[in-house]
C-alpha cells in the first residue's frame, strides 16, 4: 500500500492478499513440519502463543493484530484438516457418505471420532511439552534464586 492512495477498495484488496499470504505461510509451515523440517523446538502450545502475543503487543498494535490474525487463520486451517473429531474429518465423512450413497454406521463413526479425539489430545499434550519444560526451567531458576537468597535449602 506504499505509494498508493489509501482508499477503501485498495485497503480491502490489500487485506485480502495479506490474508492469502498468511494462509499460505501457515499451510507451508504445516507441510514442512510433516516433512521433518521443523522439530518440536520450533512449535509451541498455548503458553508459547501467549508469549508471542505479549511480545507482539509490546511492539505495537499492528503487530498484535497481525499475530492474532495469523493464529486465527492457523486454527481455521487446522480445524479443516481431514482428521476425525475436527470439522474437516466430518466433511470427509460426508464425502464418503456421498460416494457410498448411504450413511456410515453411527457406531463405526463414533469409534473413529473417539480415536481421533484421543490422538488429538495426545498431540496436544505432546505439543505442550516444550512450553511446560520452559515453564519448569523458569520455575527452577526462580526457586533456586529464592532459596539462595533465603539461606535455606529445600529438603
Amino acid at each position: 500500500l506504499y505509494g498508493y492512495e489509501k482508499t477503501l477498495p485498495r485497503l480491502i484488496e490489500h487485506s485480502f492478499w495479506r490474508s492469502v499470504l498468511a494462509v499460505e505461510m501457515v499451510w507451508d509451515s504445516l507441510v514442512d513440519f510433516v516433512r521433518g523440517r521443523y522439530t518440536m523446538d520450533n512449535i509451541s502450545g498455548p503458553i508459547g502463543a501467549t508469549q508471542q502475543i505479549g511480545e507482539a503487543a509490546r511492539e505495537g498494535s499492528f503487530n498484535l493484530i497481525f499475530v492474532i490474525s495469523v493464529i486465527s487463520m492457523n486454527l481455521g486451517i487446522m480445524n479443516m484438516l481431514p482428521f476425525p473429531a475436527l470439522d474437516g474429518g466430518r466433511m470427509l465423512f460426508l464425502i464418503i457418505e456421498l460416494f457410498r450413497r448411504k450413511p456410515l454406521d453411527p457406531d463405526v463413526a463414533a469409534y473413529i471420532h473417539f480415536a481421533g479425539i484421543v490422538l488429538l489430545l495426545g498431540f496436544m499434550l505432546f505439543d505442550q511439552i516444550p512450553d511446560w519444560l520452559s515453564v519448569a526451567g523458569f520455575a527452577t531458576i526462580i526457586a533456586a534464586g529464592i532459596f539462595a537468597n533465603s539461606g535455606s535449602r529445600p529438603t
